[in-house]
């Protein structure tokens, strides 16, 4: 049979070794050890997209819009040319 068991890993990081010893009269002993690593998530183990970080995705690219519409209100804005008196 197949044998589940739900835990939370301890916050600090390490190598662990989860050790089941478990001996019983009448049943087979049962033994299983097993060597964990618990560390930090690597760059690349992160979604791909933060569900919590969709307010810096909004201000960004809001600062992006928001520069294009100054680029182009600078380049084609025209100073008005005084105009000369008759003589």
């Amino acid at each position: 049979g197949k044998l589940e068991s739900h835990f939370i890993i301890p916050d600090i990081y390490g190598i662990y070794k989860f050790v089941i010893d478990y001996n019983r009269v009448g049943y087979t002993h049962l033994y299983s050890e097993t060597q964990v690593s618990v560390h930090p998530l690597r760059h690349t183990e992160y979604e791909r997209f933060i569900a919590s970080a969709y307010p810096y995705y909004i201000s960004t690219f809001s600062m992006m819009a928001g520069a294009f519409l100054l680029s182009f209100v600078v380049l084609y804005h025209r100073d008005d040319i005084p105009k000369k008196k008759a003589e």
